[in-house]
């Protein structure tokens, strides 16, 4: 099913999601039917607004990728579907549109339709600096540059979308979330990005997700189709 949302903004489109791919939490829950909108060329300019507000793998990114070649696209409820169709840019900077079920369903919903089972998920962290003491003490897997660091995330055909939806928030506050997907034969990074191997890296993005909906859900970025 198709609809739009005005001439001066580009056409919306839409696809039932198959039963197959919804989502149940748990026996307990009412599974939460979603539709799969391609966000056109206002969720292209959602994107950009999130990577221009990044770190530096954001704006490596925005140096070699011509935006208008990659396609935009998210879950939303089925019960919203005229609602975002209606006012694309106002609903993504909007939130109430997910319940915390609706939102599990459409994170599991597309990280099944990215196919994400190699390769790496970097997370620019928004806030951190290399000079931060907490990273002294801290755990996980991360690299820096001169200014930011970057948590990373080794995708295999095990990784469960929840763990993986855990790590992307956990490592970022969201405002904004910029993750990419890297298409690489890399088991991890280096501890020290120089500008030249961020560079190199972004060549490998297949994909980039950001924060939409107040913080909701993600809206996707797909480089290679």
């Amino acid at each position: 099913m198709e609809g739009t949302y005005g001439p001066s903004r580009g056409q919306v489109t839409t696809r039932k999601v198959r039963p197959s791919e919804q989502c149940h939490l748990v026996e307990s829950m009412t599974p939460t039917e979603l539709v799969w909108l391609d966000l056109g060329e206002t969720g292209r300019a959602w994107v950009r607004s999130s990577l221009q507000q990044g770190r530096a793998l954001s704006k490596a990114f925005l140096a070699v990728t011509e935006l208008q070649s990659t396609r935009t696209w998210a879950y939303v409820p089925a019960s919203r579907e005229n609602d975002v169709s209606d006012d694309v840019a106002g609903s993504l900077a909007s939130g109430g549109v997910f319940s915390p079920a609706g939102a599990t369903s459409a994170w599991e919903s597309s990280f099944s339709r990215l196919r994400a089972a190699h390769g790496l998920l970097i997370v620019e962290d928004e806030l951190a600096t290399p000079a931060d003491p907490f990273l002294a003490r801290f755990h996980g897997s991360f690299a820096t540059n001169e200014t930011d660091v970057f948590h990373w995330y080794t995708l295999r055909e095990e990784s469960a979308p929840a763990e993986v939806e855990s790590f992307i928030h956990s490592r970022s506050s969201a405002y904004p979330l910029n993750a990419f997907l890297i298409d690489s034969p890399l088991a991890g990074l280096p501890t020290s990005l120089p500008s030249e191997f961020l560079e190199n890296l972004v060549s490998s993005v297949d994909a980039v997700i950001v924060s939409a909906w107040d913080g909701e859900s993600v809206a996707v970025c797909q480089v290679h189709q």
